[in-house]
């Protein structure tokens, strides 16, 4: 399901599967709330069993991602030159991605054409799809279960200058 920009119709702001949409109705005025999730969403079905010994945590990601996950490309995996250790027995795809991202100080995510982007953290600036609180945050509702492994998500609203929604999701 992709979501266009009203203005072009050719900006795609979301791909991905909608889980249910509502209509709310506030001082505000009307607006239609759609839950959903991202096209890469099916990663937290993977589990993933993984050794590795001294290895470059870009490497270890690469070799999980072409195992476990090969839908996905590593195009912007960045080489992070930090040996680590690791041991994996059945953890969730997400898991095996933040704990290399506090191994080796990155940040990752997975775009719409489910490429792997993973770089050393705070070394992108994105000054055109951040949602900043007293600036263009507008609430965080709809906190439940994910019914997915049993994981918590969450959705922050906002808008940019012209007044289009920017919306964030994170689980728990």
């Amino acid at each position: 399901f992709p979501s266009h920009d009203n203005a072009a119709k050719t900006t795609v702001q979301f791909r991905g599967r909608v889980d249910y949409p509502s209509d709310n109705i506030s001082p505000e005025g009307q607006f239609l709330t759609i839950n959903g999730r991202h096209v890469s969403f099916f990663v937290n079905e993977r589990r993933i069993c993984y050794s590795g010994i001294q290895q470059d945590c870009s490497d270890i990601l690469r070799s999980i991602i072409s195992t476990f996950v090969p839908e996905c490309t590593t195009t912007n995996i960045q080489t992070s030159n930090v040996l680590v250790d690791v041991n994996y027995d059945y953890m969730v795809f997400s898991e095996c991605i933040k704990d290399l991202c506090k191994k080796c100080g990155f940040d990752a995510y997975i775009d719409d054409d489910l490429d792997v982007h993973f770089f050393e953290a705070n070394s992108i600036f994105n000054e055109n799809e951040a949602i900043a609180e007293g600036d263009n945050f507008l609430s965080t509702s709809e906190q439940g279960n994910d019914d997915y492994y049993e994981k918590t998500r969450v959705t922050c609203i906002g808008q940019d200058d012209s007044g289009l929604p920017i919306i964030y999701r994170d689980w728990e």
